[in-house]
């Protein structure tokens, strides 16, 4: 660290090193820092050799200003050595150049020393050190150090999916041959969603072909997808949206539950007890969190309606199975906003679009 940057610093104990470099020559610039603003003079010179230079242009009456630069520079010196001395709050240690001093920065700290009383060196005792006899267990250390390893890998939280756990809950219905994919519904998700948020109903079958495009749906299935869709926003429940305060289109929840309370999907039922013995036994998980997203959600006068769009093919002697599959679900929805977030609940329910049935 040079003396510049070690200003305002201090320390118990301060070395002075590079005991040499110090020199003395004529000044090649001069400021003049007595104007406003300060004027700035210097000299020009060309290289002779390796090693010398000579001046070929100076300023009018350069020699009273060489020194002038030169007194400056000498008191530049004398403050930094000051700032030298004054850094250590206990012992000063000085390394010297006793054969040029002239080379040696710190030569003006030692003038007077040889007066000075040498400090006293207390007497040391050697301390016998123990004898290393015998080396470590290394397999020991390294079957211990693998056991801290695996103790800090163990994960702390899991992470759960609202659907994923009540469906993994319920009884599997018995599902159509005839199915049409995720892809489908991805489609027909994301056209609700859209005309909810303004899309003009004339852009339906456009918006329809560009995100089975996107989502990689059959081209057979795109007239299928707008009459599901039509379907939805002719009914009823979508007509009482539109009447409602506020509507919520795939609302993201991420909710933090305690490993020892994630029955708090209190109106879950199995479904509870399915997630909480998947954790139980895991001693290093503190807690999950539980995430998913609600499809719609709209404000009434006296409450919320939550609503979960489904798009399976499901005729009417399967549609119980396939409420009481999904119905979780929605349950577990309404629960955690009334709970968490303190939301008035008062519809929670299933609409099956390829029936135009509402179930709750």
């Amino acid at each position: 660290m040079n003396l510049h940057k070690a200003k305002g610093l201090e320390a118990p104990v301060v070395f002075l090193a590079c005991p040499c470099g110090e020199s003395d020559h004529d000044a090649t610039q001069y400021i003049d820092r007595s104007a406003d603003p300060a004027a700035g003079y210097f000299t020009i010179s060309k290289s002779i050799g390796e090693f010398k230079t000579e001046v070929i242009a100076q300023p009018l009456g350069w020699g009273e200003m060489n020194e002038r630069e030169r007194a400056f520079s000498n008191a530049e010196k004398d403050r930094l050595l000051y700032v030298a001395a004054t850094r250590p709050k206990q012992m000063l240690v000085i390394s010297l150049y006793p054969d040029q001093q002239a080379k040696c920065p710190w030569t003006p700290l030692v003038d007077g020393m040889d007066l000075a009383r040498e400090l006293d060196v207390p007497a040391m005792k050697l301390e016998k050190k123990t004898e290393l006899t015998e080396g470590p267990e290394l397999q020991n250390v390294a079957e211990v150090r693998k056991m801290r390893l695996n103790a800090i890998s163990e994960p702390t939280y899991a992470v759960l999916s609202v659907t994923g756990q009540t469906k993994a809950a319920g009884d599997t219905p018995e599902w159509s041959a005839e199915g049409r994919g995720m892809a489908f519904g991805s489609v027909v998700h994301r056209t609700i969603e859209m005309l909810g948020k303004g899309l003009p109903e004339s852009e339906l079958e456009d918006t329809i072909r560009f995100l089975a495009d996107e989502e990689g749906m059959a081209e057979e299935l795109i007239s299928e997808a707008v009459r599901v869709v039509r379907s939805v926003i002719a009914s009823e429940l979508w007509q009482r949206s539109l009447r409602a305060r506020r509507r919520l289109f795939e609302v993201p929840l991420m909710i933090r539950k305690n490993a020892d309370r994630i029955g708090g999907f209190s109106d879950a039922g199995s479904a509870a007890s399915e997630v909480a013995a998947a954790l139980e036994g895991t001693g290093s998980i503190q807690y999950a969190y539980v995430r998913g997203i609600i499809d719609f959600l709209f404000e009434e006068e006296d409450g919320w309606v939550i609503v979960d769009f489904k798009t399976d093919s499901v005729t009417e002697e399967k549609l119980q199975t396939f409420i009481d599959y999904y119905r979780p679900q929605v349950q577990v929805y309404a629960s955690e906003l009334e709970q968490t977030f303190g939301f008035k609940i008062k519809e929670a329910g299933l609409y099956f679009a390829q029936l135009g049935r509402w179930a709750t």
